[in-house]
């Protein structure tokens, strides 16, 4: 006759990546334990310790987890599970697992820009490659879903940095021939369904005989950036 004398042992992988967008009852993992005694010494059940805020239940039987709640990776990127397995002898033996659960990403958030409207006013001998402003953008998302570039997609004297977000003059103003544009910037996030925001430059070109008062340059992360007159 069997002896109780073996203890279940985890097999199963101790940790697993679930995508926070997950729809709540699915299944994410299954834990495994093995037992080498014979009949109900051998038999094992699951049940969880509360450790995960009843984020997660598993099935007695199988050891089959599954989602109750939604994931929010931008709140917790990663949760630990006690789970339990207990064989059926008598006295019981039993193991404990902490199953680490990684929450995935998922490129759920737009980039929101720290500003969304500019007005600049600008003198029409401002040199080329003057730089007016800097855009900057931010995304709650990880990696590449949260990695911003910017784009001016309309013909213009400007042109912007996709990457610092850096808008400067391209080419030479006119005021005679274009005394007002308005710029229309985009932050686009890298994610592979992307998510973008907007903002609003609005640009008026000052006449040179009209401008009273010198040029000024001021040094700005060591790049020389126009002093532009704010309307």
């Amino acid at each position: 006759e069997d002896v109780n004398d073996n203890t279940p042992v985890f097999v199963s992988a101790a940790s697993v990546r679930v995508p926070e967008d997950t729809p709540p009852r699915s299944a994410v993992a299954t834990v495994r334990a093995v037992d080498e005694d014979s009949g109900p010494n051998g038999h094992v059940s699951y049940h969880l310790n509360d450790t995960s805020g009843g984020t997660f239940s598993i099935d007695s039987r199988s050891g089959e987890m599954y989602l109750e709640k939604t994931l929010d990776r931008e709140e917790a990127d990663t949760l630990t599970v006690a789970v339990t397995a207990v064989d059926g002898g008598s006295p019981q033996r039993s193991a404990i697992v902490s199953l680490t659960v990684h929450v995935e990403d998922v490129n759920d958030h737009d980039p929101e820009m720290l500003q969304s409207s500019y007005s600049l006013a600008v003198r029409e001998d401002v040199p080329r490659g003057a730089a007016l402003l800097q855009l900057q953008a931010r995304d709650r998302d990880a990696g590449p879903n949260g990695q911003v570039r910017y784009v001016l997609t309309q013909a213009s004297p400007f042109q912007v940095d996709s990457v610092r977000g850096v808008v400067t003059v391209r080419h030479q103003l006119d005021r005679e021939k274009e005394s007002n544009y308005t710029l229309i910037l985009t932050a686009v996030d890298l994610g592979s369904t992307p998510r973008s925001a907007t903002a609003i430059v609005s640009v008026s070109v000052l006449d040179v005989n009209d401008f009273l008062g010198a040029s000024h340059w001021m040094q700005r992360d060591n790049k020389s950036m126009y002093d532009l007159v704010s309307l």
